[in-house]
């Protein structure tokens, strides 16, 4: 895996109730997250009829390795990694950590019907572009190739739910918040397709989602695996 290196992971957490104060919401988890969100939010007051999933909250750490937005209906949470970030896996467990305590209490004080765990992984190894256009496009002419997608969703079940497992691969010339470069982009978002029907059932599939989104996974899809 040293070839891989994920530059960012999304967790995007949906509640079974509309959010009537995301602001208040949004203090009150600040606290609980040792604000790490250290910048001043921009609050977008709106009147109701807007759609729900538009953020009303956008919130940011001085130096932008956090993200966080809240709407109505979900909020989506967001570590970035630059260059310098070299321990993938440390980052991954804090990341893990912070959603598991934004997901305790917002689950406690409306609930959570749904979560995504999306991460995005890059390689710039020629020998791993080998690898995935021979595992998945061996009779393509690639002498003139300049870019190749591939997607599919597997869904499988997960102590009896039914999990979205979503693998998207790129090659080609891309741009993304650390790199400009002819690379690989592996983007895998693990979600669950059964809504979640109580307050804590969302804790019997988070360390799913976390396992299945992970740069060990990347490296499988590459390969073909």
């Amino acid at each position: 895996m040293k070839d891989l290196k994920t530059i960012n992971v999304q967790a995007a957490i949906f509640t079974k109730e509309l959010i009537s104060r995301p602001d208040t919401l949004y203090y009150k988890l600040l606290t609980e997250l040792d604000y790490i969100l250290d910048q001043q939010p921009l609050i977008n007051n709106m009147p109701d009829d807007v759609p729900a999933e538009i953020p009303r909250i956008m919130s940011t750490s001085t130096d932008n390795k956090f993200q966080f937005n809240i709407a109505k209906n979900r909020m989506d949470f967001f570590i970035n990694f630059n260059e310098e970030d070299n321990d993938n896996e440390s980052n991954y467990s804090l990341f893990k950590s912070i959603t598991n305590t934004i997901c305790t209490n917002v689950s406690a004080a409306i609930g959570v019907n749904r979560i995504g765990i999306i991460t995005t992984t890059i390689s710039k190894s020629d020998e791993l572009k080998e690898n995935f256009m021979n595992s998945y496009f061996k009779k393509l002419d690639k002498e003139n190739l300049t870019e190749l997608e591939y997607r599919t969703n597997n869904v499988k079940d997960h102590k009896g739910r039914l999990i979205n497992n979503i693998i998207k691969i790129s090659s080609g010339e891309v741009q993304v918040p650390v790199i400009e470069s002819d690379c690989l982009i592996i983007q895998l978002d693990t979600n669950n397709r059964s809504l979640f029907k109580n307050k804590s059932e969302w804790l019997d599939v988070l360390d799913h989602l976390f396992d299945s989104s992970s740069t060990a996974v990347a490296a499988k899809a590459v390969n073909g695996e």
